[in-house]
């Protein structure tokens, strides 16, 4: 008799004891999802605490060094919304990238109005093209995502840094 408990079972014991297994397994399982993703999350809003704090700061200063904003809160956060939609996900036409790049040319005429910008737009999660997200500050996610060099010319990150610079924006 010993050891042959299982095969003692009816039918419908060994059914529960399969539904009651599996449910632990997944209850478990979803319980240490749980506080990965909690983790994870509170590293992320550290991040963009951090984010957020030092360039309220540096905005504040340029400010009351007098260098006025260009436009009104609603135009960086509305660019900073155009600025996620096209470089989200998938964008294989280099026409996304110059997108973005005019608008934070036509957005930004000064210091304050790029860190403005950089304010506005946070820290955002910008999907991978099906493989995960990442979560980006404004000028991390314009140095990677316009960095590529296109047909062996400059790319949209060169040139857009070149014209910020001319500026006198320090990026």
């Amino acid at each position: 008799m010993k050891g042959n408990y299982w095969k003692d079972l009816p039918a419908w014991a060994k059914g529960i004891v399969a539904v009651v297994s599996i449910g632990a397994v997944v209850f478990v399982g979803a319980k240490i999802y749980g506080l990965l993703k909690k983790t994870d999350d509170e590293k992320q809003e550290d991040i963009e605490n951090d984010t957020t704090k030092q360039v309220n700061k540096e905005l504040e200063q340029e400010i009351k060094n007098g260098t006025p904003l260009s436009h009104p809160d609603s135009v960086y956060k509305t660019a900073a919304s155009l600025i996620q939609n096209e470089l989200n996900g998938c964008e294989f036409l280099l026409a996304y990238e110059e997108s973005v790049a005019k608008e934070v040319l036509r957005v930004v005429q000064n210091q304050a109005d790029w860190l403005a910008l950089i304010k506005a737009f946070g820290v955002r999660k910008i999907e991978n093209c099906g493989w995960g997200s990442t979560m980006y500050s404004l000028p991390t996610l314009l140095k990677e995502q316009l960095g590529q060099t296109q047909w062996n010319f400059k790319s949209v990150w060169t040139n857009l840094s070149l014209e910020l610079t001319k500026r006198g924006i320090k990026y």
